[in-house]
């Protein structure tokens, strides 16, 4: 549903609950006033008749006599008077049937309650009818007819409906529901032209300019008028608009350059991918050759240490040849069903006697794995060429502790790499994966980017993260199903 149609919706949901309940608490106190008036009415009544018997007894007329001043008290609203004795038989009524009756068993036990006037209500046929029973005594002046035997000489019993009054307040009922209703409308239709010109019109503006936008119109904008709401919604987006438009504007310039660095990249890679082929078998042959001649010399010769320091220079560089060539031409992948935990030990025991010599301990903590499908031999590099890097930031010693584990909820396979080494710098861990980047690594400056490369490649990431005090963590995380 709408804005439109829930605001006036609300509004006049609310209109008819405050109505209603004014209205019905409005309805109850006017039954009350009227129920009030009744009673006084009622109970005024019972004390004519009630005076009327005893002045006509007192002055010695006829039974007759007090019928014709019953039969003269009937009205509209006057059900029945009546006068019974305290055995509950009927003396005399206004309705003729009941002289010689038992009276009804509710005045009877009204009666015999003795409460001197009672008054009390209730329904006959449908209708609420109003009964005032009102007992006389045989008090002294009644005693010289009657003697002094009985204490009630009569009861008198007046009966009144609950007919007009009822009458009109249902026909006012009905009026203040009409004019509810009336009103609900007549609200209904203002608010629907209030609301439509100020809220629904302006809305809609706004949205059509908003899926402009969204259509990529960056250069479109919202109208800043109208309502204060309004103003401000089209100033804030107007404002995101700008930003978004400078945003864009920054990305394809940032595009474009990443596309133009990319482009001179991959002519950069395929000159180092050709001139490392033209070095290697080069370096290779001078390898070769020096090794005979390093035969022939002496081993207390001097020429001999420099030989041998040659030869450790040589497969330095034909180390970084091969580095260069895999980073320019990534080797095919050749994934095969592995034990992740047997390549971390075969990735330490390759590094552990450096370590020791450099007062390193590493240290494994394998996790319980599932078999995953990689290429051991690429992983096993990247394992190596992260403990080297680790290595050589750690010039006074300490500790690395690779753990492996399985995340069953992503169904990925962790493996990290902690040292305790000084942490690295911001910039440091910015710039660790790009080509020749280096903080003391001695090799071509290629490995952690080759490294990123293979484990991309594995639809993997690697990525570090470092504490002041405590080290530095490398993350490899690789997924078992790619």
């Amino acid at each position: 549903m709408s804005l439109y149609r829930r605001h006036i919706l609300s509004i006049v949901a609310v209109f008819l609950v405050v109505s209603g309940f004014f209205s019905w608490l409005n309805y109850g106190v006017t039954q009350r006033h009227i129920d009030d008036a009744k009673k006084e009415r009622v109970a005024l009544l019972a004390e004519v008749v009630t005076n009327g018997l005893k002045s006509i007894m007192l002055e010695g007329r006829p039974r007759e006599e007090f019928q014709r001043f019953l039969d003269g008290l009937a009205a509209e609203d006057i059900r029945a008077v009546r006068v019974f004795s305290d055995s509950g038989i009927v003396l005399s009524s206004t309705i003729p049937g009941e002289v010689g009756q038992k009276v009804d068993d509710q005045h009877l036990k009204v009666f015999r309650a003795r409460k001197n006037p009672s008054l009390f209500v209730h329904t006959s046929q449908g209708r609420k009818v109003y009964s005032s029973i009102m007992i006389m005594g045989n008090d002294w002046p009644c005693q010289r007819c009657h003697g002094a035997g009985d204490e009630v000489r009569a009861i008198v019993d007046l009966e009144v409906m609950h007919g007009k009054e009822e009458s009109l307040v249902t026909g006012a009922i009905v009026r203040t529901l009409a004019a509810w209703l009336i009103s609900a409308g007549l609200l209904s239709l203002a608010l629907a032209i209030i609301a439509r010109r100020q809220i629904k019109k302006p809305l809609e503006k706004v949205i059509a300019e908003i899926n402009s936008i969204a259509e990529g119109d960056a250069t479109a904008r919202i109208s800043a008028s109208g309502a204060e709401e309004l103003t401000a919604i089209a100033l804030g987006v107007n404002r995101i608009t700008s930003e978004l438009e400078k945003a864009r504007d920054a990305v394809q310039r940032y595009e474009s350059t990443e596309t133009s660095q990319l482009e001179k990249m991959a002519s950069i890679g395929e000159v180092a991918a050709t001139v490392a082929h033209e070095i290697k078998n080069p370096l290779a042959g001078i390898s070769g050759a020096l090794q005979v001649m390093a035969e022939d010399i002496p081993e207390d010769s001097p020429r001999k240490e420099i030989c041998n320091e040659i030869l450790s220079e040589i497969d330095r560089l034909d180390r970084c040849v091969k580095e260069l060539i895999i980073f320019a031409r990534p080797q095919e992948m050749n994934p095969v069903p592995s034990d992740l935990n047997r390549i971390v030990a075969r990735a330490v025991a390759g590094v552990k006697e450096t370590a020791s010599s450099m007062g390193i301990e590493v240290t494994e903590l394998p996790g319980t794995l599932p078999e995953i499908s990689v290429d051991p031999d690429q992983i096993e590099k990247v394992l190596r060429d992260v403990l080297l890097y680790q290595m050589q930031l750690m010039s006074d010693g300490g500790t690395i502790t690779l753990s492996t584990m399985h995340d069953r909820e992503k169904d990925e396979i962790r493996i990290m790499s902690a040292d305790t080494a000084r942490a690295l710098t911001y910039e440091n861990i910015r710039n660790i994966f790009k080509p020749s980047f280096s903080t003391k690594y001695t090799g071509s400056g290629l490995g952690l980017a080759v490294s990123r490369n293979i484990v991309e490649s594995h639809s993997g990431r690697i990525r570090v993260e470092s504490e002041p005090g405590i080290g530095n963590f490398f993350h490899i995380i690789i997924p078992r199903k790619r």
